[in-house]
């Protein structure tokens, strides 16, 4: 007997990691894409194998039709457009544009019997701990709007599914990087050292170097993300990184390694919103699915640096 195919509605999907998502999803489930940008053929050369609607996040009757009509079975929500640098004007925007038309959305879900999956954050939603180590349990208390936009979704899908039964799955992800991302953004350390490598560029370093953080690879992430998708698995939030931690500092004696040309480097004023360090402990994901997708950092930088040299 064949297995129906579900129906998943992702927005947000023009981004990095939505790309690199949609890519897998279409392989094993009907996917429904729906996109402010009226192009989405950056995404994948045959945009037949998803359905595409154009609209925006706040046309609640339009989400509403769309997931009547499609028989919707999972909602994916990578929508944002704030960094952790954003500031207080970028904020309100978010919460006009994104935040509070999610939180609209949610009873709905609920209603009609909608998994909702989440893409919050694990590098920005944690804040500050003396070990500088953050398990799904830790404290939320974020030093960023971006990181406060986060926790304001999160909480009210925990309070929507506590008031009328949402069924959701919340990830949190460390810093996330590979092929695909874009090299003139202003988010991505490694991404910033790659261009810095290839254009023979200054790479700045706010503060003295020593913030530590987690980083997954795309694809592994991708591969980790569809396991945590496939199993019949609600109301749990996971954590999605390596489990190691890497100072700026040693990213750039890494890069510096495998490379015959050498980083340039410049040290500017830290920023407020930079955590010390933030690694996530992903031990409630293994036990929830044994095994964990993450290279080695030196394998994945190599990886993305020649990708991005035989295209320049």
């Amino acid at each position: 007997m064949t297995t129906k195919k579900k129906n998943i509605l992702v927005i947000g999907g023009s981004g990095f990691i939505g790309k690199k998502l949609i890519k897998k999803l279409v392989i094993s489930y009907n996917v429904i894409l729906l996109s402010r940008r009226k192009n989405v053929n950056h995404i994948t050369n045959d945009i037949d194998l998803f359905k595409v609607y154009y609209g925006d996040l706040k046309d609640l009757k339009l989400i509403s039709d769309i997931i009547k009509n499609n028989e919707v079975d999972i909602f994916i929500h990578l929508a944002s457009s704030l960094i952790p640098s954003s500031n207080f004007d970028e904020y309100l925007l978010e919460l006009n544009n994104i935040i509070v038309p999610t939180i609209n959305i949610l009873p709905f879900l609920a209603k009609n019997n909608v998994k909702l999956i989440f893409i919050s954050s694990g590098g920005a939603i944690y804040g500050v701990n003396e070990s500088g180590i953050f398990k799904e349990s830790s404290k939320t208390d974020p030093v960023s709007y971006y990181g406060l936009s986060k926790k304001i979704i999160e909480d009210s899908v925990v309070l929507e599914n506590k008031i009328s039964g949402l069924k959701y799955i919340i990830i949190r992800p460390s810093n996330v990087y590979g092929i695909g991302q874009n090299l003139y953004s202003k988010q991505g350390v490694i991404a910033a050292m790659i261009k810095s490598l290839l254009d023979k560029s200054t790479f700045s370093i706010l503060g003295d170097g020593n913030v530590i953080r987690d980083y997954i690879y795309i694809d592994d992430f991708v591969s980790n993300f569809l396991e945590v998708l496939n199993k019949n698995i609600v109301n749990q939030i996971f954590n999605i990184g390596s489990g190691i931690g890497y100072s700026i500092n040693e990213l750039i004696l890494i890069i510096n390694s495998l490379f015959d040309d050498r980083l340039l480097v410049q040290f500017k004023e830290k920023r407020k919103v930079d955590s010390p360090k933030i690694i996530l402990d992903i031990s409630k994901y293994l036990a929830f699915f044994k095994n964990s997708s993450s290279r080695e950092v030196e394998k994945a930088v190599m990886e993305f640096y020649d990708y991005e040299k035989s295209r320049n």
